[in-house]
């Protein structure tokens, strides 16, 4: 349980590391609506280095969107041998009700296979760190793992998953390397790995969330 507990901590510190700074993102990356993968700076690299384990993933996004948009949400899809086998309740919402919460950035950090998923803008930081998002079962087992990242800008729409990095746990000896958004599009091509992740983000212009069930929840 400490050990946990360790492991949590120190992803939290680098999630704020890489998550807060003094320049802003919506000053930088103008108008639109979309997610695009986040440069970091010199310092922020070195930074990121000092806090990371042999065996961390982490991707950051930024993200600017126009006033239509009320909210934000990440999570993960969870696939079993190419099939999808649920939308991970780990997920998280935060409201977008001002300028300054519409520009900002987005991380996923997967350290031990716990998963931090987290967004910062100008009025704050949200986040939600749970070693649920990895079943009990996949964790436990030692599984060949790969991971890859969103390398391209995408446009944002309402309701619209944008996948950021996917982590594959498979006992294959070999793993194909595809993108998160090749993966969600093609499924197939991942029916031979036991487990895989997708994590997402989304935008809605809707403050309505979802259930795991689909339902409407104020």
């Amino acid at each position: 349980m400490r050990g946990k507990r360790l492991v949590a901590a120190l992803t939290a510190v680098m999630v704020t590391v890489l998550l807060t700074g003094c320049e802003s993102v919506g000053d930088r990356i103008g108008a639109g609506n979309y997610v695009r993968p986040y440069s970091m700076t010199k310092s922020e690299k070195e930074l990121t280095q000092l806090l990371k384990g042999d065996d961390d993933y982490t991707v950051i996004g930024q993200f600017k969107v126009e006033d239509e948009y009320k909210s934000i949400q990440m999570g993960a899809d969870v696939y079993k041998k190419g099939k999808l086998s649920e939308t991970n309740d780990s997920s998280f919402s935060a409201p977008l009700d001002s300028k300054d919460s519409r520009s900002g950035k987005v991380a996923v950090v997967v350290r031990d296979r716990m998963v931090h998923l987290a967004e910062s803008n100008g009025e704050g930081m949200a986040g939600s760190s749970r070693d649920a998002a990895i079943s009990k079962k996949a964790s436990e087992k030692d599984w060949v793992e790969s991971s890859s990242e969103f390398t391209e800008s995408a446009k944002v729409s309402d309701g619209k998953k944008i996948y950021l990095m996917s982590l594959v746990l498979t006992d294959s000896k070999q793993v194909e390397t595809y993108s998160p958004e090749d993966i969600a599009q093609h499924p197939e091509k991942v029916r031979d790995y036991q487990y895989v992740y997708l994590f997402y983000v989304t935008f809605s212009k809707d403050t309505t969330e979802k259930s795991a069930d689909g339902t409407d929840e104020e």
